[in-house]
């Protein structure tokens, strides 16, 4: 009998692209929003504007994470997903209502924003143990980012000094500012032109030496 060689090609389906930066972008946009409005640089009915913004970028945010989730990225696509949920839909929803009710007469309690805001805050700087090893830049984005939206959580959910405001804005600001030049060296880096993000602010575990004592 003759053997048959069959000859098997294999071949991989890509991975679907990275839309980190594009994500990156939207919510460095959404920081120098906040920071003007903080700052006292938009007019009247801003905070309306800035409602639907937010559920604006909604479908970005979303879609962003679940295609981090089908590239095996559980960390970016649950962050992501929060991003989407807390500062898209939710907060979105929560900022166009305000004003509705305000116009109709109707009682509004925008405490509960405050909380999730301070909620969130504060879990994003409780992750930033994770990122220990990731670049300066990401680091740095979950800092400023924890420390600006939990600011402004709480000058939303309680009754703060007149400063936490003015923190949160400048924070949220250096956060933009930062998430700008992530989006740059991400878009860049897919032409093939690398920026440095620095290096992490801790040092990966060197392995260990194999002992150079044969084992009899």
């Amino acid at each position: 009998m003759y053997e048959k060689e069959i000859q098997v090609k294999i071949s991989e389906k890509p991975l679907n692209g990275n839309p980190s930066p594009v994500v990156t972008l939207v919510f460095s946009i959404l920081c120098f929003v906040f920071w003007a409005n903080y700052m006292g640089y938009l007019k009247e009915g801003s905070i309306l504007a800035i409602g639907v913004l937010q559920i604006g970028v909604f479908p970005i945010y979303i879609i962003g994470a679940i295609i981090l989730f089908t590239r095996g990225n559980d960390f970016a696509g649950n962050v992501f997903a929060i991003f989407a949920t807390a500062f898209g839909s939710a907060a979105g929803l929560t900022h166009v209502l305000m004003i509705l009710s305000l116009t109709h007469g109707i009682p509004f309690d925008y405490t509960i924003c405050g909380i999730l805001f301070t909620i969130i805050g504060a879990c994003l700087l409780l992750i930033l143990p994770g990122l220990r090893y990731a670049s300066k830049v990401d680091f740095l984005i979950f800092l400023f980012g924890g420390l600006g939206v939990m600011f402004a959580g709480l000058s939303g959910a309680m009754s703060v000094p007149a400063y936490f405001p003015l923190l949160a804005g400048w924070f949220l600001f250096i956060d933009g500012c930062v998430g700008i030049y992530s989006f740059l060296s991400g878009m860049l880096g897919f032409c093939g032109l690398n920026i440095p993000t620095g290096k992490p602010f801790f040092s990966l575990p060197e392995a260990p030496k194999s002992s150079a004592v044969a084992v009899k």
